[in-house]
């Protein structure tokens, strides 16, 4: 074989390779997008306020998140403030205009005087991530 044409043998199978890879990641990028739908919630509240709460006392908050945009809300973590808290959810997918709790116990373990938890909401919104609030006015020994 001479070396003109392999070289001819060589460019075609670069541009079928070319393409197909291109095809490749065009077709990765459209899967990626559909999962990466974007949607808008509201929480409500988006802080908790309580008025005494003990050392040594739980207590159990609810946040209610509301899906008001186009696509389905998947939250994909709530992170606790402190190991003095716990976190649950749901981790189905949230149909647009329906509601979800997210559920926290907070154990105060040895909080004293005012304290300001934040819980972090992770979910497919603009925002990516969105703060949760628990505040007390003063706890007491």
């Amino acid at each position: 074989m001479k070396k003109s044409e392999m070289i001819r043998i060589f460019k075609e199978k670069s541009v079928l390779f070319s393409v197909a890879l291109l095809s490749i990641l065009m077709q990765a990028c459209n899967v990626v997008e559909k999962e990466i739908e974007i949607t808008t919630i509201k929480i409500i509240p988006d802080t908790l306020y309580i008025d005494r709460l003990k050392i040594g006392d739980s207590i159990k908050i609810s946040f209610l998140v509301r899906n008001i945009g186009e696509n389905k809300l998947k939250i994909k973590n709530v992170s606790p403030a402190c190991n003095c808290t716990v976190a649950s959810f749901d981790s189905s997918k949230i149909d647009k205009g329906k509601e979800t709790s997210i559920n926290i116990i907070y154990r105060n373990l040895a909080d004293t005087g005012r304290i300001h938890k934040v819980f972090i909401l992770d979910a497919n919104t603009k925002e990516g991530l969105t703060p949760l609030i628990l505040m007390t006015k003063k706890i007491y020994k």
